[in-house]
């Protein structure tokens, strides 16, 4: 899952993190799948279909998300 406001501009933004890190073939996975989404939301922001076949077919999560606004704290 992948903050982003569609699934090929997520895809995109995953393809060049990947490059910076020279992880390039780390897209071509056929076990992996980019989805647009924010873990700050219900259900990761998925449609309940989307988020049920989740539920059924992951087997393992890398949870790397992270609040990284550092003054977050001061504006709350």
């Amino acid at each position: 899952i992948v903050r982003a406001e569609s699934n090929s501009s997520a895809l995109e933004k995953q393809r060049k993190v990947s490059s910076q890190f020279s992880l390039e073939s780390f897209h071509l996975s056929n076990s992996l799948e980019i989805l647009a989404g924010d873990v700050s939301r219900k259900n990761f922001g998925l449609s309940q279909d989307q988020y049920d076949l989740l539920r059924k077919s992951v087997t393992i999560v890398y949870h790397c998300a992270a609040s990284t606004n550092f003054l977050a704290a001061d504006y709350n």
